[in-house]
Parts: C-alpha cells; sequence; structure tokens
C-alpha cells in the first residue's frame, strides 16, 4: 500500500461521487445538496487505512482487487515491512511527511487571516453607528446580537462568530432595496454564517493541491449564500426577495472582501436568484444521488479496509514438553487496524518478543525486547472469523527459509490451534508443527513485572 491507494484512491472515489451527485440535483433540494457536499469535503478526512471491519469474508469489490493484485508480497520475500525497531509503524507512514502538503496552504490561509484583521481594523476607524438601521428589519431579525456599522463602500458583510457584527457601505444605505442586504446579512449570523465560511475557506487553503476539494468547497460556498437567500425569502417573501436580489446584483458592485460573506456575490447571482424558486427533487434524483453516495462509500471502504483480527485476546499453551511453562501469546488489539503480538514463556521484559502486524500480505518482523529483529517475519491473512493464514520468513546464516501455517479458533471461542510447516533452503517441507492454546480467564497483560504475570498466570491459567 501506499499514499495513494492507501488515501487519495478512496477519498477519491467518495467526492467524486459526490460531484456528480451535485450535479445531478441541479439548484433543487439545498439541505440535501449541502450535506452531499460535506460528504465530499469529509472524505478526504477520513483515515481510510485505520477502518477495521467485522470479521467477514471481504467483498470482492473491483477496486479491492485492483489494489490486492500490487501488494503479492510473500513470493520473493520483497514485501518485507520494516517494524518498529527500524522505521515507523505502516501505519504512520502516511503521517511522516503527508503534513508537508498542507504547509503551504496553512501559511496562505494565516495570509488570508492577517489580510483580513488588518482590513476589519482599518475599517473600524472609518466607521459609523448604523444601529438606526435596525429599524428597518423585520421585528423578528431586530434582536439578533450584533453591531451594525457604516463604512465606505457599496457592499454589505457580516462577520464574527459569537457576537458579530454588519458592515454597511454608505453606498448602499442610500439603494432602494437596503432592507434586504440587512436581512440577508441577519440571516448570515442567527446561521452563523461567518465561522462555517471560515473553516470552509481553511479546508480549500489546506486543500489547494486537490482540485476535487477546491470545487467542493467553491459549491459549500454558494450553497451558504442559497441557505442564506431562501432564509431571507422566507422573511420578506420570494417574489420580493428575488426582485431586490436582482436589482442589488445588478446595480451595485461588491467590494473585494475574502472570507466573509456578502449579499453581494461574483458570477454565482443567477444561480442564487434561481434557487430562490427552485423547489425540492424528484423522489427518483434523490434515490439515484443517495444510491450513488452509498455504493461510493462501500467501494471507498472495501478498498483498504482491515478485518479485526479474531486473535486477539491472551492465550496459554495447552500442551508443552515436560519441565517447561509453554508459551504465553497475546494479541493486542491497537485499535487502528494493527495487532500487537507478545510472544514468551513469560512477560519479563528480557524474554518478551513483540510484533506490530496488520493482516494485508506484508511481512512484519519479530523484535526482541531491545527493539532488535530476530530474524523471523510474518504475514497474516484473516480468512474468516475463525480461520487466518500465516507466512513465515526465517533468516538464518545459512539463507533464509519459508513456512506457512493456519491459526484455527474454536466454535466457542475460547481455544485454537496452529499448525506450521516449515521448508527448508531447498524446499523441501518439514513436519508439521502443532500447538494449541485456550484464552486465560484473565489479562494478565498489564503486569509488567515478572513476579506479578507469574502470580496472574497460577489465577488464570487454565486446568490441563
Amino acid at each position: 500500500m501506499s499514499f495513494l491507494t492507501d488515501f487519495c484512491v478512496p477519498a477519491l472515489v467518495l467526492s467524486s461521487a459526490a460531484l456528480v451527485s451535485l450535479r445531478l440535483m441541479g439548484d433543487t433540494s439545498l439541505r440535501f445538496r449541502t450535506s452531499v457536499a460535506v460528504i465530499g469535503v469529509l472524505a478526504w478526512f477520513v483515515p481510510w487505512s485505520r477502518v477495521t471491519l467485522p470479521v467477514v469474508p471481504p467483498p470482492n469489490l473491483p477496486l479491492t482487487l485492483w489494489i490486492d493484485s500490487t501488494a503479492r508480497v510473500f513470493e520473493d520475500g520483497a514485501g518485507l515491512v520494516p517494524g518498529p525497531a527500524t522505521e515507523t509503524p505502516p501505519t504512520m507512514l502516511i503521517g511522516s511527511w503527508w503534513f508537508l502538503l498542507f504547509v503551504p496552504g496553512a501559511l496562505h490561509f494565516l495570509v488570508d487571516i492577517v489580510r483580513r484583521t488588518r482590513r476589519l481594523t482599518r475599517l473600524e476607524p472609518n466607521s459609523q453607528d448604523g444601529e438606526y438601521l435596525r429599524l428597518l428589519l423585520p421585528t423578528s431579525l431586530q434582536s439578533i446580537p450584533g453591531r451594525i456599522r457604516i463604512v465606505p463602500g457599496s457592499n454589505a458583510m457580516a462577520t464574527g462568530t459569537r457576537r458579530g457584527t454588519i458592515w454597511v457601505g454608505e453606498r448602499l444605505c442610500a439603494h432602494g432595496e437596503l432592507k434586504t442586504a440587512l436581512v440577508h446579512e441577519c440571516c448570515h449570523l442567527r446561521r452563523r454564517d461567518p465561522g462555517l465560511i471560515l473553516a470552509v475557506n481553511l479546508v480549500r487553503r489546506l486543500y489547494c493541491w486537490n482540485p476535487v476539494v477546491a470545487v467542493l468547497c467553491r459549491q459549500l460556498l454558494l450553497l451558504f449564500e442559497q441557505a442564506c437567500d431562501a432564509n431571507a425569502a422566507t422573511v420578506l417573501g420570494k417574489s420580493d426577495y428575488r426582485r431586490s436580489l436582482a436589482r442589488l446584483l445588478l446595480d451595485a458592485r461588491a467590494d473585494d472582501m475574502t472570507l466573509v460573506p456578502g449579499v453581494l456575490g461574483g458570477s454565482n447571482g443567477y444561480r442564487r436568484i434561481r434557487a430562490i424558486e427552485s423547489g425540492s427533487a424528484s423522489a427518483l434524483r434523490r434515490f439515484a444521488a443517495t444510491v450513488m453516495i452509498l455504493a461510493a462509500g462501500l467501494l471507498a471502504v472495501s478498498a483498504n479496509a482491515q478485518q479485526r483480527d479474531p486473535r486477539i485476546g491472551e492465550w496459554r499453551e495447552d500442551y508443552y514438553p515436560p519441565n517447561s511453562v509453554g508459551l504465553y501469546m497475546i494479541y493486542e488489539d491497537l485499535g487502528n487496524g494493527m495487532t500487537r503480538v507478545h510472544s514468551a514463556e513469560n512477560l519479563a521484559q528480557q524474554n518478551r518478543l513483540h510484533q506490530d502486524i496488520r493482516c494485508d500480505g506484508k511481512f512484519y518482523p519479530y523484535v526482541d525486547a531491545k527493539g532488535v529483529p530476530n530474524g523471523i517475519s510474518t504475514s497474516c491473512a484473516v480468512v474468516d472469523a475463525h480461520t487466518v493464514t500465516v507466512k513465515l520468513i526465517r533468516d538464518t546464516a545459512q539463507g533464509r527459509e519459508e513456512g506457512e501455517g493456519s491459526w484455527t479458533l474454536s466454535s466457542d471461542g475460547n481455544r485454537y490451534t496452529t499448525v506450521t510447516i516449515w521448508k527448508d533452503r531447498e524446499g523441501k517441507a518439514g513436519p508439521a508443527n502443532e500447538r494449541r492454546f485456550t484464552r486465560n480467564s484473565e489479562n494478565c497483560l498489564n503486569h509488567g513485572q515478572d513476579e506479578l504475570f507469574r502470580e496472574c498466570q497460577r489465577r488464570s491459567r487454565p486446568p490441563r
């Protein structure tokens, strides 16, 4: 797997479906389109490589088959994945460099914020009290918290997230549709749009390298304006508001003000006016868009979702040679598709062997208590809720040996059996090695000290 297949491909599948659904819906069904656009954006924030599924056979979807075909690694051992002793675990590979993609966008956003803050700071000394304009508002909007300030210009805009400010241009104060502009900005404050718009602009800057996110963010900004228009139309009436908005867009020209909602838009003015009269989409279109999003989501999840390892738990070996205590196996769920394996006769630090493994066909090494690989690496694949297949590589001074085996869980979930067959350097298979384990009745994992661990063993050791 790679950054492309682990993250970009699933996110692109879902966000592309969102774009197609938005195109299908046109300017109807405002809330539905907003939900679809949000899903498309959030697809780029989902840690797809950490998605886990219940232990069931994975769906044989085309995307899964294509990605799996690039990860056949056992035949020549070329897929060995360095473990915690040598490199960052695979789940952290993306985070080790991916954040560099966001640095330019983050800096750009900071520059935007500085420019916006400076401009508002310059506007404040030149502004005049405009609270008297509140009398023009309908009663339902007069109580909205915030200030009204009159500034040079011809636009109106709303800023602030807690106690907002409505900035009204001096030339707009003399316009016959001033009331419409004020109502529009009050609706922005009531919907808390300034904060939402700021968040969308942050995402757009962070993903400046991603054209799909850029398109979705533009759609969201337009949807926020259309939603505010719908609220204002409810207050003033659709016909009156549509006529007033059209006149504002024709008679006035918006100032160059970024990161704030303004009543006067740019090239989307026609779509805003058309959306006021647009109703809900047909049931067929809604159904088609919903099916498309669900199918894309399933395809994205199936791309690299990891099934939960059924071996999770603590296990004590039932049968072992005389004068020995048998193995104590612990499979610890790390919660991100990874399983941490502890293998030792006891959990004293000097005796522990560790392995962080994901059942994805790649090989992961065992390391000792000092983090040094011991020469054995394994890979696994979850077959079903009771079976895991395992492949092994053992590097010795004489060369590399390979093996394979299976892990089988009993129907009651309390016992399992492993069968392993090793092949020598000439490829000749040796005798099968079978081991049996029983689930411990008590969790001894947290007892790091040898004495406490042995006490836990005596309490929880199953009867032979």
